[in-house]
């Protein structure tokens, strides 16, 4: 499911799945597949004629071997692009269209990749 400025609010919960193994000495302690939950830390739409829209997300766990291990990453930001042009378009354009402006949302669609990195330390087990 895509995590929207739109329709995410600062709070709401969302799944992942581990597209490359984390390793560390050789070992695989996150293998690809696992599971991730994740938070949106924060989810700004674009205001009328100035900012874009910002989403920042974290994850909070995964789960290995049935096990799941709680951590915290860094947060990962996605923005909307600036609608400054087009706000100039619309409002020079006549009244109608003024009701567009501003809209612009950042998206990201399901299975859109992500890179994080641990804030601290985490520990989990590796079973051989």
């Amino acid at each position: 499911r895509a995590v929207t400025t739109k329709q995410n609010y600062s709070g709401d919960v969302f799944k992942a799945t581990v597209v490359e193994p984390v390793n560390v000495d050789g070992k695989a302690v996150i293998p690809e597949g696992s599971t991730a939950t994740g938070r949106v830390v924060y989810a700004g739409e674009s205001g009328r004629l100035k900012g874009t829209a910002r989403l920042q997300l974290a994850l909070e766990s995964v789960e290995v071997g049935g096990q799941e291990y709680d951590f915290q990453t860094s947060t990962s930001v996605r923005g909307g692009g600036s609608h400054k042009k087009r706000n100039w378009a619309f409002i020079g354009g006549g009244g109608a269209a003024a009701a567009l402006i501003g809209k612009k949302e950042t998206v990201l669609p399901a299975e859109t990749r992500l890179r994080f990195q641990l804030a601290k330390a985490a520990e989990i087990e590796v079973r051989s």
